[in-house]
């Protein structure tokens, strides 16, 4: 294994010096990775491990830029995917954390309602109109 192709800090320096052969990345369902550092070398995921196996096949990597992307269907939790990238030659055990994806509420727009009532008590015709939640009645007396 030699350096990670998704970070330009290759060299570690604590504990002891060593080469960086590993790289975590974040996403959310449906979303995807960074790209790797180099691009036009072929990226490949060789093996996926932990997180939900049946989210694997959602889980692909982009062979020119090194992206991962995952699908909405992606399972949340962390993945070791690993990446041979063919320009270096390396393989690197990506730590890929999927956390869930955050739905936006829709704004339901109120539908405008107009009620009308016929024949009440006093003789009349009510009519309700209401737009946005704000209701007006209206009293017609018939002739």
């Amino acid at each position: 294994m030699g350096y990670t192709p998704y970070s330009i800090n290759n060299i570690l320096t604590t504990p002891t010096p060593s080469l960086n052969r590993s790289f975590t990345s974040t996403t959310k369902q449906g979303k995807s990775s960074t790209a790797g550092i180099v691009s036009g070398l072929f990226y490949e995921i060789l093996e996926k491990t932990g997180g939900d196996s049946s989210s694997y096949g959602s889980i692909t990597v982009n062979e020119t830029t090194g992206v991962i992307s995952t699908t909405s269907n992606t399972k949340p939790g962390t993945y070791t995917l690993y990446i041979r990238n063919t320009g270096s030659y390396n393989i690197t055990p990506l730590t890929l954390i999927v956390n869930k994806s955050s739905k936006k509420k829709k704004n339901k727009k109120k539908k405008n309602k107009i009620r009308v009532y016929f024949n009440n008590s006093q003789g009349s015709t009510t009519i309700i109109k209401c737009k946005k939640g704000k209701c007006k009645q209206d009293t017609f007396d018939w002739c």
